[in-house]
């Protein structure tokens, strides 16, 4: 099990190494930063939007005509903030590219999307009465 960590940790640090070793040829070549604070914010920004929308649509009490739209609308906006940041990078750089660092910055928020979702499902309602209250939903 020890050797898997370590084989695990390995290819971590190689991966990590590629991405900073993209972002500085593409820094070199085009002046165009991939692993920057405003496309962070940028992609931030679409997988709150994206998350927002996914925590509605798993509302038990809405009317299926609102969830519907609340929900999808909140998805477009997602969609369309990644399209922009797309169109961007591949502005920015060549075709390849920018779709491999829209690639880079859809891989890392839809990450961020996982941990953020745990999290919120955690602070949620249900979850802050479930850590609260013991299974039969009485104080002891």
């Amino acid at each position: 099990m020890e050797t898997w960590k370590i084989v695990i940790g390995i290819v971590v640090l190689f991966a990590l190494g590629l991405l900073v070793f993209f972002d500085q040829y593409c820094r070199e070549k085009y002046d165009h930063a991939f692993l920057s604070k405003r496309a962070l914010c940028i992609s931030m920004a679409a997988v709150a939007f994206f998350i927002g929308g996914d925590l509605y649509r798993q509302l038990p009490d809405r009317p299926p005509n609102e969830l519907f739209a609340v929900s999808w609308s909140l998805f477009v906006v997602s969609a369309a903030i990644f399209v922009y940041l797309v169109v961007a990078n591949v502005k920015a750089t060549n075709y390849w590219m920018g779709l491999g660092g829209s690639a880079i910055h859809t891989l890392t928020g839809f990450r961020r999307y996982t941990c953020a979702g745990v999290i919120g499902r955690m602070l949620s309602v249900d979850g802050a009465v479930a850590a609260v209250l013991p299974p039969g939903g009485d104080r002891a």
